[in-house]
């Protein structure tokens, strides 16, 4: 685990230097760095490398979970087990809560009893009528699951989710409603990689064969490791011609050899029950042949048994070999370019904070007469900068006209590829209720609805980036005495957190839908852009409920034809929605942009006027008053210098 180790001890360094730094942009007055800094350390808290657990109903998903953690976190059935989608993650203490649209309506420590409760299977919810089992109940028979805020979430202190690793467990790709399988396939979207288990003896399947069509061969490959589990199961002979099968068939889906592993999780589960009995010298032998062998035997003898069967399962398993390259690909390709982008926001933040100091020094080397001198082209400046701004503030509006357009322009582009792929998923999708129905045209609108925010959440920065240089040129050709005085304030929108924390709620499963980053947005940046689009959602709902409405049969055919005229309404208006608000919440974002512009600038001639004023009135006080000024900049410019050297 040292890579993951590494991964997580860099970014608590980076976050280490962003509040050293943010001190000292407080020291001296540097709002839009403080700000900015704020941001970057939110994001960069959120920076766990999702995993994405997928396979058929029991097929092993929570087996190998339990391998992986090292102890029976998650339930483990014959049948189908896993009810809902399941997070887990990093907790101090271990804690597993149920949440129905939002609520955590239950906690519990007991994970046994828990498990017990809140599975497909349990007895326990089948004959309850009140309380929250007869919300799960409701939840499992309706399969209104398909909501992202409806979920099972699992907090534990483990070294795995320690190093900022989050787990998914997904319902199985051929659950009993075929419903579940559609925010499966979500979530292995959002997720940094996924692991697709399947049986030895039962190489892609229908269902999975169908999953790979939908959703593997056109995108995300690169992100997919294959587990082939229940392999110890299979003689010699057998293994060899599944290897070759396995081979043959994931190359022609364009899934490379070294992406796929031949594994057994209960071998590594067993072996994690050994290892107790290693460490402890208590514990019961995982099987019945184990345990007779071990019945002759002294302590150590048995101890040293367990070692030798440990050692063996472990290398058997092959889960260990597994895991070393996971956690390789987690860190390369994706823990490397998060931290990298928090590397350079950092460093271009010290050079700015740098620039201010020399600035700042500068000044406090003037004489009396240099200082008055400067004060009152400060003065001079400021107030034909204030002129300027107003004649900018016009001629701005004019030419961000036509970034707007170009950008609607490239979301019609983007729609129209988004729904084209939504289309081809759901007419593979079998449907055999009008419950189903309306269940899938909620999912579609839902995955729809991520795929857009995805996108502009994408192209934000870049839109951010140019409409604030239009400003700035503009601002500059109307001032050019002053162009090179004032500095462009950083871009936020590189660093909206996509999780916003409040004690009210729990957002880390809208977090992955992208709907929390719109709330993120239009909180630390104004309505803008993502403020609107979270009105889209809302709108075009309306159309999740007619297919339940209309579609009375349970003919399968007759119920896709009519999905597929409401899928085609849903997305008239869906785009019809969106173009509208996009164009408020891009005039938006412009005027928030724009007064931000406009408040750095003013921001920018009033801590010169302040540290001016400051060096005139020292020269009327004692000398020393100034040398222990520069002495106080030289003493922030080494402490800035060292943070960047720790980047």
């Amino acid at each position: 685990m040292e890579k993951l180790t590494q991964y997580k001890n860099s970014i608590n360094n980076l976050v280490s230097t962003a509040n050293a730094l943010q001190k000292i942009a407080s020291a001296i007055e540097e709002d839009d760095l403080f700000e900015q800094l704020k941001l970057v350390k939110l994001w960069a808290e959120e920076q766990d490398l999702l995993l994405a657990t997928v396979g058929e109903v029991s097929v092993g998903k929570s087996s190998f979970l339990n391998a992986l953690l090292k102890q029976p976190v998650l339930p483990v059935s014959m049948k189908e087990s896993t009810a809902l989608v399941t997070h887990v993650r990093r907790g101090e203490n271990l804690k597993a809560s149920l949440y129905i649209e939002g609520e955590q309506i239950f906690s519990s420590k007991d994970l046994e009893s828990f498990n017990d409760s809140y599975t497909v299977h349990s007895k326990r919810w089948k004959d309850e009528s009140v309380g929250r089992l007869a919300r799960f109940k409701k939840i499992m028979t309706t399969k209104n699951e398909v909501n992202d805020d409806t979920y099972i979430e699992i907090q534990l202190d483990h070294p795995l989710l320690q190093n900022r690793v989050r787990i998914i467990d997904t319902p199985g790709l051929n659950d009993s409603g075929g419903i579940r399988s559609v925010i499966t396939k979500r979530f292995v979207r959002k997720a940094d990689a996924a692991i697709v288990l399947m049986r030895a003896d039962k190489l892609l399947s229908n269902s999975e064969m169908a999953f790979f069509e939908e959703y593997i061969l056109k995108k995300h490959v690169d992100h997919i490791f294959i587990l082939v589990n229940r392999f110890d199961k299979l003689g010699t002979d057998d293994q060899i011609t599944v290897k070759e099968a396995a081979y043959k068939k994931f190359k022609e889906l364009n899934i490379p050899e070294k992406n796929i592993f031949f594994v057994s999780a209960k071998q590594a589960v067993h072996a994690n029950s050994l290892e107790k009995i290693v460490v402890s010298g208590e514990g019961d032998f995982p099987t019945k042949a184990l345990q007779r062998k071990a019945e002759s035997l002294t302590p150590s003898e048995q101890v040293s048994l367990a070692k030798d069967e440990m050692l063996r399962l472990r290398e058997s398993s092959a889960l260990n070999h597994f895991f070393d390259v996971l956690q390789e690909f987690l860190v390369s390709n994706k823990g490397e370019g998060r931290k990298k982008k928090i590397e350079n926001q950092l460093q271009e933040i010290g050079k700015r904070l740098n620039d201010e100091l020399d600035d700042a020094n500068k000044d406090l080397l003037r004489t009396n007469d240099e200082v008055k001198t400067e004060l009152k082209r400060n003065r001079d400046e400021h107030k034909q900068s204030i002129k300027a701004m107003e004649t900018t503030r016009q001629k701005f509006s004019e030419k961000t006209r036509l970034e707007k357009h170009e950008f609607l322009k490239r979301f019609e582009k983007v729609f129209e590829a988004i729904k084209a792929e939504v289309e081809a998923e759901t007419t593979i999708t079998h449907i055999h209720s009008s419950e189903a129905a309306n269940a899938l045209l909620k999912a579609r609108t839902d995955e729809l609805m991520d795929r857009i925010q995805s996108w502009v959440l994408e192209e934000l920065p870049k839109i951010e980036q140019s409409v604030r240089q239009i400003y700035l040129n503009e601002y500059s050709s109307q001032l050019p005495t002053v162009q090179n005085v004032f500095q462009m304030p950083t871009i936020r929108s590189a660093f909206i957190p996509a999780e916003i924390k409040t004690s009210s709620s729990n957002t880390d499963s809208a977090a992955l839908t992208g709907a929390a980053v719109g709330f993120g947005a239009a909180a630390l940046l104004g309505v803008g852009i993502f403020g609107a689009l979270l009105l889209i959602p809302a709108a075009a709902m309306g159309a999740a409920f007619l297919a339940e409405e209309s579609s009375s049969s349970s003919d399968g055919r007759k119920l896709k034809q009519r999905l597929s005229k409401e899928i085609e309404k849903l997305y008239v208006r869906v785009e019809k929605e969106s173009k509208k608000t996009i164009q408020t919440g891009f005039d938006q974002s412009v005027e928030t942009w724009m007064n931000d512009m406009e408040e750095s600038i003013q921001k920018s001639f009033e801590r010169t006027e302040k540290r001016l004023k400051k060096i005139e009135q020292s020269f009327k006080d004692e000398e020393t008053n100034v040398s222990k000024e520069i002495e106080y900049i030289h003493l922030l410019k080494i402490e800035v210098q060292a943070q960047l050297a720790r980047i």
